[in-house]
């Protein structure tokens, strides 16, 4: 990641991700910090795969913030960790525990 880059990060999605291998559906949880580490939004467990996860993450951000901005143009501004984890620890992560 380039520096000019790292000094537009204003946001920090972290996302834990968890495969049901049974039934072949995938879900996530996700939780959106400043740069402070300040929790400001934890998103449930939820199904969705791909980027979904980012454009929950995304959709968000965008309704908090008083003016809009493109999901590309605002993508840049997050920092995303994302990571498998298990049902409960996924669970848990979305009720911000």
């Amino acid at each position: 990641m380039k520096r000019s880059d790292m000094m537009s990060i204003e946001y920090i999605g972290e996302i834990k991700t968890w495969r049901d291998r049974v039934n072949g559906v995938s879900y996530f949880s996700a939780r959106v910090y400043d740069l402070n580490r300040n929790l400001l939004k934890a998103i449930p467990f939820q199904n969705g795969y791909g980027d979904h996860p980012k454009d929950t993450c995304i959709a968000w951000i965008n309704g908090m913030n008083e003016t809009h901005q493109h999901k590309f143009e605002l993508s840049k501004k997050i920092y995303f960790n994302q990571q498998k984890s298990t049902k409960k620890e996924c669970v848990a992560f979305g009720k911000g525990e």
